[in-house]
């Protein structure tokens, strides 16, 4: 499928909404969210509106992780983390900032997923919204 020129053409940020799952604290490192990108683009920031409060703790935790898989599903490239160890929270139905300033250039297809690293026991992440910004519009750097 070839890129879209009418949306890739349109200045100024784009934004996709994608539920995730829960993640228990007992459940392994495991993908709980994924886009993939409509169009060449730039990947501009990733934001997470959590259905619940997460509190952060010392030893037993769970980062999320935004991944690069690219197109054929098989990336391991980590642009961003947030690590929810001790003083690291997030309020739930705010939005919470996972990755900013990012400029990352994806092709159409390529497949970002927010994956849920479990850390020694782990940490129980509430269901949400991933917000994906990115911009089609003018070159890639």
């Amino acid at each position: 499928m070839a890129d879209n020129p009418f949306f890739k053409g349109i200045p100024g940020h784009h934004r996709a909404y994608v539920a995730n799952i829960a993640h228990a604290a007992a459940t392994a490192t495991e993908n709980i969210c994924a886009w993939a990108a409509p169009f060449t683009c730039r990947l501009i920031a990733v934001n997470w509106i959590p259905l619940a409060d997460v509190t952060g703790t010392a030893t037993n935790y769970t980062n999320l992780n935004v991944i690069n898989m690219g197109s054929a599903g098989a990336g391991t490239t980590e642009l961003a983390n947030v690590d929810y160890a001790s003083g690291q929270d997030a309020n739930g139905g705010d939005l919470n900032a996972i990755a900013s300033g990012l400029t990352t250039a994806l092709a159409q297809g390529d497949v970002i997923v927010i994956q849920a690293e479990k850390v020694s026991t782990g940490l129980a992440l509430p269901a949400g919204t991933f917000e994906f910004v990115y911009d089609g519009g003018g070159a890639l750097a």
